[in-house]
C-alpha cells in the first residue's frame, strides 16, 4: 500500500497534452526559421536552442528510447521511457 492508502505505482505525467507542449510542438520549425534567418540585427538565442526542444519533445516518449528496470525485490521488470536531461546535454 502507498502513502495515501492506494497502491504506489509509477505514474508518468501526460505532458504531451499540457499547453507549453503543444506551443513548442507546434512552432518549434517557425521558430527554427526565424533563429536561422533573422529579419533584424536584434539578439537572438544560439541556434543550439533548437536542438535541445527537439530532445525535450522526443523525452518520455517511449519510441524514441525505454530503460528497461527490473525491481530487485519481486522481480518484475518494466520499461520506462528515456529522459533528457539538459544538464548532460551534447549539443
Amino acid at each position: 500500500m502507498g502513502e495515501w492508502g492506494g497502491e504506489s505505482r509509477y505514474r508518468p505525467r501526460e505532458r504531451v497534452k499540457g499547453p507549453l507542449f503543444r506551443v513548442v510542438l507546434d512552432h518549434l520549425e517557425e521558430f527554427a526559421l526565424q533563429l536561422a534567418w533573422p529579419r533584424d540585427s536584434k539578439p537572438r538565442p544560439q541556434l543550439r536552442v533548437i536542438d535541445r526542444f527537439r530532445k525535450c519533445i522526443e523525452c518520455g516518449i517511449h519510441r524514441f528510447g525505454v530503460a528497461r528496470y527490473r525491481c530487485p525485490k519481486c522481480g518484475d521488470d518494466t520499461a520506462m521511457p528515456a529522459a533528457y536531461s539538459p544538464g548532460r546535454a551534447s549539443a
